[in-house]
């Protein structure tokens, strides 16, 4: 068990559940999937930084030889788009967010947690420079997802 995290689609982050003067757990995959997702996974060595200065980011207990498993990475490189620009109908950064987003997730159906993991990600016209990105996770035989998330992601738009 996990404690419960809660993403708050107004206010774009996720925020630990405290009800009744307790913290409430999270038997499913509620949790893990936003870990995956909203976490800062390490940028790979060909990676171009938005802020060279910044560094590679990611989870320190990523860091080489301290990782579980090796080459298992924690998070999402979706923070390597915060300075991407949409670029005609933004089909490479659309791309790119579908990418990093199952990327994040594999690991589910690497352990078997999930037998499938479904990603699209649309781009908004209203306003222009917005993506929706719709996650469903499939646990093994399941028809219905267990974990359901849809996310606007904000983009700039080109100059």
């Amino acid at each position: 068990m996990d404690l419960l995290l809660r993403y708050d689609e107004e206010k774009g982050y996720a925020d630990l559940v405290f009800e009744n003067g307790e913290f409430l757990q999270d038997g499913g995959l509620e949790t893990a999937c936003l870990i995956s997702l909203l976490t800062e996974a390490r940028a790979l060595e060909d990676d171009l930084l938005p802020d060279p200065e910044r560094g590679r980011s990611g989870w320190w207990g990523d860091s080489p030889g301290l990782a579980d498993v090796p080459g298992d990475s924690t998070g999402s490189r979706e923070w390597l788009l915060d300075r991407e620009y949409v670029q005609g109908g933004g089909e490479q950064l659309a791309a790119r967010i579908k990418e990093y987003t199952e990327e994040a997730l594999k690991w589910l159906v690497d352990d078997g947690v999930a037998e499938r993991v479904e990603v699209t990600v649309e781009r908004s016209h209203d306003p222009p420079r917005h993506f929706v990105r719709s996650i469903q996770v499939f646990r093994p035989g399941e028809k219905e997802p267990a974990f359901k998330f849809k996310q606007e992601w904000d983009a700039q738009l080109e100059k």
